[in-house]
């Protein structure tokens, strides 16, 4: 297995989705969530829900999630040789088994060995994973990691990633706005399950219609199916390429994971610059970071003009999709865990638009229009230009995009964030605070940073940076 088994990219801007920055691992104390036995929420069965689980097949799950801009949390118990806990696991297709923080693994019994850095496979496995009305036994492979990153970037105490292993033989429907997913068993047409096989034959048109019929009732009229390959350890592969401009000539297809780990979708500069030389012209907003469970290098976000995703018969059109772009050793990294070069990830950016279903069983990805208002918020990038992160109580500020009103002010990476407006930002949702920076180009806020002890404010004037 590939150490890529379970990454998350969470690009992060202060108006933008998530609204965090990165955290360096090797400063950071490691603060593991406390082991806990607190039962899951119960999903709310209202009668439109009961009617769907009807008409689904037998055996189907619904459990109440969380969408953090897009970073998918669940509830989950997990149930140890010695101890039990129950806490938030990220929902990642870009993950391909359970990812347990590895002082949480270690005081479950999942592993025993000394800690070391890096990724690595647990000595043990999971004895009972509960997840809504999912209940698995003897979890394994799992994946032991170091969530430091994702809890700062989200806020929440989150324990582990659910990777695609989990899911192995149903379909995965996610409703961002309602803030529910449904687990539904699926059968691949003709009985034959090789949705957990990376060497299985590729979807036909005859998976996407037995993909269609099982899950009817949660597909709208419009929903579009998308095939996809599972390489490596389960990566989902789609082909997408670029037009530099509307009516411009469409770029080489190119290969990307389609990841819900990641809240934006990413490229890799190097192939960029090869495959859509014409990129370098996006607009863009430079001096942010990437963070991921691998580094965080530094990067640019880049407004694709139009992106097509392959549907085998046809593409789906996503017009000024908001990329993260970046030169990382991910790019080298997963190319060599499924056997082709991967040019980016999939990320919220794009599929914010739409209620994801992944049939893994049949390998279709649907992605069915959630309708009016879903999508990025009309000022989403006019603001101040603050990349942060939530560093136990305190939010401060981990990079600041160049040329933005916070950079033209001289705030300074490193500085507390305490005030917007009359508001203590202290012990604040992240999320929440950069939601308050958020507004109109050329109307003012007042923030008050700390800087070196000093506190100091600031009347900025936003921007529309991208």
């Amino acid at each position: 297995m590939s150490q890529l088994g379970a990454w998350l990219l969470l690009v992060v801007f202060a108006a933008g989705p998530t609204h965090a920055g990165p955290v360096n691992p090797a400063k950071a104390a490691r603060r593991a969530p406390a082991l806990s036995a607190r039962p899951a929420p119960r999903p709310r069965r209202t009668a439109a829900t009961q009617d769907l689980l009807r008409r689904l097949p037998p055996g189907t799950i619904v459990v109440p999630i969380e969408s953090i801009e897009g970073v998918v949390l669940a509830h989950a118990t997990l149930h140890g040789i010695e101890h039990d806990t129950s806490g938030v696991l990220v929902v990642d297709t870009g993950a391909g088994y359970l990812g347990l923080d590895t002082d949480v693994a270690l005081r479950l019994g999942v592993h025993a060995a000394p800690e070391r850095d890096g990724f690595q496979l647990a000595s043990g496995a999971l004895p009972r994973l509960e997840l809504g009305g999912l209940q698995m036994d003897q979890v394994s492979p799992v994946l032991l990691l170091d969530t430091d990153i994702v809890r700062h970037v989200t806020g929440r105490d989150v324990i582990g990633l659910l990777g695609q292993h989990v899911f192995a033989g149903r379909a995965v429907s996610i409703d961002y706005a309602a803030g529910r997913m449904f687990l539904v068993p699926v059968a691949r047409a003709g009985g034959e399950d090789t949705g957990d096989d990376p060497a299985a034959p590729d979807t036909t048109a005859s998976d996407v219609a037995a993909s269609r019929a099982v899950l009817a009732p949660l597909l709208g009229a419009a929903a579009r199916a998308v095939p996809f390959r599972l390489a490596g350890d389960h990566k989902m592969l789609v082909r997408a390429r670029f037009r530099d401009a509307p009516g411009r000539a469409a770029g080489p297809w190119l290969t990307l994971v389609f990841d819900t780990g990641a809240t934006k979708t990413v490229l890799f500069e190097p192939a960029l610059a090869r495959l859509q030389p014409g990129a370098a012209a996006w607009r863009s907003v430079r001096g942010l970071i990437a963070p991921t469970l691998l580094g965080s290098p530094d990067a640019r976000l880049a407004l694709a003009p139009v992106v097509e995703l392959d549907t085998g018969d046809g593409v789906i059109v996503s017009r000024d999709v908001d990329c993260a772009v970046m030169e990382s050793g991910l790019a080298d990294a997963l190319s060599a865990a499924v056997g082709e070069t991967v040019a980016g990830l999939v990320g919220y950016s794009l599929f914010e638009r739409y209620r994801v279903s992944i049939d893994y069983p049949h390998r279709v990805l649907w992605l069915d229009p959630a309708g009016k208002g879903a999508g990025r918020r009309p000022y989403e990038y006019s603001h101040v230009g603050l990349q942060l992160e939530r560093d136990g109580d305190a939010v401060r500020v981990m990079a600041i995009a160049e040329g933005s009103p916070a950079a033209v002010a001289g705030i300074a990476v490193g500085d507390t964030l305490l005030r917007i407006g009359t508001r203590v930002v202290r012990g604040a949702d992240v999320t929440g605070v950069a939601d308050a920076l958020e507004g109109a180009p050329g109307t003012r806020v007042s923030v008050v940073v700390r800087h070196d002890g000093i506190e100091r404010r600031y009347r900025l004037v936003r921007k529309r940076l991208l």
